[in-house]
């Protein structure tokens, strides 16, 4: 049985320079279930009912979509049944202008009446890769994935004996830019994007699947500008297993929706992130992620899924939430808090070890971590380097 470290997963050296968790079984095909669950609301309903029985129940909350239309739903489930309300928790940095969400956070919190709201106001780098929240584990831990785990620690903190509800999942379960059939679903929904531009992606979708590791194959030739760190064979093998890896992706939106929680790199993230909470008495809840519910919305879209994000996401909670909510199209960035003063300071003094020169070629990975906005696969990188500075070949 395993115990302890045994039960958390850390990434492998070539994962590490990669910044990928790749599958080990990606044309695996997952059946429908037998039994077909409720509509996709009533199951996240459910979800949510359990959810609220631990307490304290917090929310972490963005002011995004995806964290907006759980605590709106969590809401009106927990005054239904008459049991306490969620508590959202809202992790802010003020002198970083990209991650202010303010208007839309105060939107949500007053259209849904709720008092309890914590905002938790970070120091500017209280979440950078190797700061005081994120130091300590990788120290101890080693290189967990997802390199961010850490950023979970603000809604975990106000949960403790109770449980943390977020909206991990919702891009790939709204969203339909990852999944194959999408260039066909917009040029059958929207008439502009049947213009000759779009032509290519509807016929690269198109292909027979023998023929789609060929044509993700030929469609990720800009990895090598877009991580010039990786030494010319490790990168030939990057974009030979991706290859493999989206070239295996169904066509139909069921399929792909079904196959999402048994990703590799979802499935071991996951479970990081529920093992480290659970040392804190915390459970992770991710409605979105729920089998039951990626079944039922399977069920619900077909092969050509729902539509676009905005429109799937409208036709789920149109009574939960503004119009405004559902369907805005900005996002914050949290680069700069990720990438702060102690990976800057890092970066400038580091020596060169800690890294496997046989996959990674060092000035080049040097220069990125200098630059202003460090490529996010670099993140595994330096908390590998900054370890190894630290605790030496340990």
């Amino acid at each position: 049985m395993q115990t302890g470290d045994d039960v958390l997963y850390r990434m492998t050296p070539l994962e590490i320079a990669r910044g990928f968790v790749l599958d080990d079984d990606p044309a695996r095909r997952v059946r429908p279930a037998s039994s077909p669950p409720p509509d996709p609301r009533t199951v996240l309903e459910e979800c949510l009912l359990r959810a609220l029985e631990y307490q304290p129940c917090v929310v972490a909350f963005s002011g995004g979509r995806d964290s907006s239309v759980l605590l709106a739903l969590a809401v009106r489930v927990a005054r239904r049944e008459g049991v306490p309300l969620p508590v959202p928790v809202t992790r802010r940095f003020p002198r970083f202008e990209d991650t202010r969400e303010d208007e839309w956070q105060e939107l949500v919190i007053q259209h849904l009446g709720v008092e309890e709201w914590v905002r938790v106001d970070l120091d500017d780098d209280a979440l950078d890769l190797i700061g005081p929240v994120a130091g300590p584990r990788v120290r101890e831990h080693g290189v967990l994935w997802p390199p961010l785990l850490h950023q979970d620690e603000p809604a975990v903190a106000h949960a403790l004996g109770g449980a943390v509800i977020d909206g991990e999942g919702g891009d790939q379960v709204f969203g339909l830019d990852i999944h194959r059939i999408a260039p066909l679903v917009l040029a059958h929904r929207f008439p502009r994007y049947r213009a000759m531009r779009r032509l290519p992606g509807v016929a690269a979708a198109l292909v027979p699947d023998p023929g789609q590791r060929a044509v993700s194959y030929h469609r990720l030739r800009t990895l090598e500008a877009e991580m010039p760190w990786l030494r010319e064979a490790a990168m030939a093998d990057l974009r030979r297993d991706l290859a493999r890896e989206h070239g295996a992706l169904p066509l139909r939106w069921d399929q792909s929706i079904r196959g999402l929680l048994h990703h590799r790199a979802r499935r071991l993230g996951l479970g990081n992130r529920t093992e480290l909470a659970r040392r804190r008495r915390v459970e992770y809840i991710h409605p979105f992620l729920e089998p039951r519910f990626l079944e039922s919305l399977a069920r619900a879209g077909g092969p050509t899924s729902l539509g676009p994000r905005s429109e799937a996401m409208t036709s789920l909670f149109s009574d939960l939430l503004p119009r405004a909510v559902l369907r805005r199209r900005t996002k914050a960035s949290f680069n700069p808090v990720v990438h702060g003063r102690f990976s800057r300071e890092f970066a400038e003094q580091w020596d060169g070890s800690g890294v496997d020169e046989r996959l990674v070629d060092l000035d080049r990975l040097h220069e990125e971590w200098r630059s202003p906005a460090p490529n996010g696969r670099t993140h595994a990188l330096l908390q590998a380097a900054w370890r190894h500075s630290q605790l030496g070949s340990a």
